[in-house]
Formats: C-alpha cells, sequence, structure tokens
C-alpha cells in the first residue's frame, strides 16, 4: 500500500528514457495485477517520458502478439510467458529467442514468487543465460517465502540467492520499522487487531497438517459463521468497507448469499469465475455498490481497493506471507485514498495468529545482507539509530 508498483514505474520510465532501443519486462503472475501495471505505466510515462513509446499487454485479456516488439514495455502473466517458452512452435521459438535478446530490464510483482520452478525458469531465460543478461529488479511487501514464523527456512534462502541477497528498503532515520514512518505519515493506516471469539473456537485443538479437513470443519461451523456474519453486518452498519477471506471457494460463497440475505450486498469472487465477471465484480465494489467482496485465494496479493478498512481473516494460516497479504489489503492510508485506521479481524480457531506488522516485516532482515538489519539489531542493544 506504500507504492511499489508507483516505485518500480519511476525505474522503468528511468531506464526507457535512458536509450529509445531499451525493452522492459514487467511479469505478474494474475491478470489483475498485469492491468494494475498498465494502468500505473500509462500514468507515470504520460508524466515523465521523453517520447513516443508502447506499452504491450501479454495476458488473458489483451490481443498483443510478442512478434516484432524492439521497445517500449511488454507486460506479461507469467503463465502466458510459460506457454511460449514451452510451445512446440517454431515460429514461438523463434519469438521468444528474439525477445530474450531484446530485454534489457526484467520486473518481477510479487517477487516472493519468483523461485518457484516455472516462473524461475522463465527469468533465468531473461538474466542469466549464456550471453543474455538483463538487470532484474523484484517488487514485495513480503521479502520472503511460505514458512511458519519460527522457521528460516531453505525457500528463504533460495529467494534471498536469486536476488543475490540484495534487498533494498526504506531507511528513515528515527523510526525502527518503515511500516512505522508509513502510518505515521498517512501513507498506511493504523491497524487496529481484533480477535473473533466463538463457542469452543479456541479450546479445540486444531492443525494445519490436514489443511482441507480443519478448513472444511470450519467452513460449516454454525457458531463460527453467524460471528463472521454478525461482525459483517455492524461493520457495514458503520459505513465500512470489508474484504473477507474465506476457508474455501464453497465457504466464500455460502457466506455472500448469506449476507445478501441480510440485506447486505455483497459478492464472492474466486479462481473458477469468469474473468470478465470477476473484474465486474470487483468493480462494483471498488465503486461502492458492493459493500463486501469475499473471497478465497484470489485477493491475497495486489489487490488494491483503498476505500476497504476492515479485512476479516476467516482462514487460518500457518504463513506469515499469507497473513501479511491478507491484513494488507485493509491498509491503504489517506494519502493514497484510503483511511486513517483499519481493523483486522482474526477469527480465534485456536491456531496461532499474528498481530504486529512492524515485527512481522522485520521477521526475514537476517536472511539479506542488508545495513536495515545491522542498525535494528543496534538499535535494540541500545544505540541510536
Amino acid at each position: 500500500g506504500a507504492g511499489k508498483t508507483r516505485t518500480g514505474m519511476d525505474i522503468v520510465v528511468r531506464h526507457l528514457r535512458a536509450s529509445a532501443s531499451n525493452l522492459v519486462l514487467w511479469l505478474a503472475d494474475r491478470e489483475e495485477l498485469c492491468e494494475q501495471a498498465m494502468t500505473e505505466f500509462q500514468k507515470a510515462w504520460s508524466a515523465c517520458g521523453n517520447r513516443d513509446t508502447k506499452a504491450y499487454g501479454y495476458y488473458a485479456s489483451s490481443n498483443e502478439s510478442l512478434s516484432g516488439i524492439d521497445s517500449g514495455i511488454i507486460v506479461g502473466s507469467l503463465q502466458a510467458m510459460n506457454i511460449v517458452r514451452n510451445n512446440d512452435s517454431e515460429r514461438l521459438e523463434l519469438i521468444y529467442n528474439s525477445l530474450r535478446k531484446k530485454v534489457t530490464l526484467v520486473v518481477f510483482d510479487e517477487a516472493h514468487k519468483a523461485v518457484a520452478g516455472t516462473y524461475a525458469a522463465v527469468v533465468n531465460d531473461f538474466v542469466s543465460s549464456g550471453d543474455i543478461h538483463a538487470d532484474l529488479i523484484g517488487l514485495t511487501a513480503t521479502p520472503g517465502r511460505k514458512v511458519n514464523i519460527d522457521q528460516v527456512d531453505e525457500e528463504n534462502s533460495k529467494l534471498s540467492e536469486f536476488f543475490n541477497h540484495n534487498k533494498i528498503t526504506m531507511e528513515v532515520r528515527g523510526y525502527l520499522s518503515p511500516i512505522d514512518y508509513l502510518v505515521k505519515n498517512g501513507y498506511l493506516a493504523k491497524v487496529n487487531f481484533k480477535r473473533l471469539d466463538y463457542p469452543n473456537g479456541s479450546s479445540v485443538t486444531r492443525t494445519l497438517i490436514d489443511k482441507a479437513e480443519t478448513y472444511n470443519e470450519l467452513a460449516t461451523s454454525v457458531d463460527r459463521n453467524r460471528l463472521i456474519i454478525d461482525t459483517i453486518a455492524d461493520e457495514v452498519s458503520n459505513n465500512k468497507q470489508v474484504i473477507v477471506f474465506a476457508c474455501s471457494v464453497e465457504h466464500a460463497r455460502n457466506l455472500s448469499v448469506a449476507l445478501n440475505c441480510c440485506g447486505i450486498k455483497s459478492a464472492s469472487i474466486d479462481g473458477e469465475d469468469d474473468p470478465i465477471a470477476r473484474r465486474l465484480r470487483i468493480s462494483r465494489y471498488k465503486n461502492g455498490e458492493l459493500r463486501v467482496l469475499l473471497n478465497y485465494g484470489v485477493l491475497t496479493a495486489g489487490f488494491d481497493a483503498p476505500r476497504t478498512s476492515v479485512s476479516v481473516i476467516a482462514r487460518p494460516t500457518g504463513s506469515l506471507v499469507e497473513y501479511l497479504q491478507m491484513a494488507g489489503r485493509a491498509m491503504r492510508g489517506k494519502n493514497s485514498g484510503g483511511n486513517e485506521e483499519c481493523t483486522v479481524y482474526n477469527v480465534d480457531d485456536g491456531i496461532e495468529i499474528f498481530n504486529s506488522m512492524p515485527m512481522a516485516f522485520r521477521h526475514w532482515d537476517k536472511g539479506w545482507d542488508n545495513t536495515l538489519t545491522d542498525e535494528l539489531e543496534q538499535n535494540e542493544q541500545g544505540q541510536p539509530v
């Protein structure tokens, strides 16, 4: 919520201004992120561009071809690029290899996903394959992998190595965490964490070892669902917009039906939706026509709806990455068109949760060679920052 995409586009614009032959490849794993990147590039280039150039969209809803592109920016979905990479067509292979020689900068949005097998293969084709070498920048609010908060595992090490152990973060004198600075200056909303307790919720020992079984148990709990619906109704009555993270696709849909029956305008979205229908529901939520948007596994990263001020996490997770992405959907500050404060509800299912944003965002520091970690450790020993 502090402007990763806009910061990234500022770098892209400077790179394209430096040479008319430069070509940027912006990669993301979801169509919504690709469309957001296209919009932000148009804004940035219209303000700071020094010539005519073109942005090419290469994802599900775009009609562009990769053929004949010599400069500008390509915003491509990783899925679409991977299809071209693995296609048996000799023509597509020639186009792909030609592109590899022309790209001078690769930007990976939601960079914590970069070491996933097929994604890493696409990136490596452009940045470290034979005599081909483009610069690489990753953008993420969560520079780690999906591990429990008390673990530092091999996947985190792989991610750090993938980006040459070079994490660039905000360093603001007088603040231990950039989160504190961003909240104080209105770029992020102050988070109020609230726990939702229901009968026999935290008293039952549950684990995420068998996630499907646990999620199904929670999704069908009458007491739990009544609490979630009542909480949402209270927030909507106070004119709040709410995002809900459900335990399953069916859970999200059922909650949406219940809310609509209560007179609360809501919709659920998931990966099974038709892309056009999904975009329409998201648009209706952003313009305020819908008060509640429910989802399972779709809106955990990169979703930009600044007026959202409440996040209901009704899907337990042992992953700090997932948790931060879910909580972060409500954190847009007033300077970003959002709110001064926001509320994150955690349904208490007897599974460990996280409740400190500054501490959470510092969790991965030790896996990277960055000076901020040293400064933070010095401060904890009583030395000034």
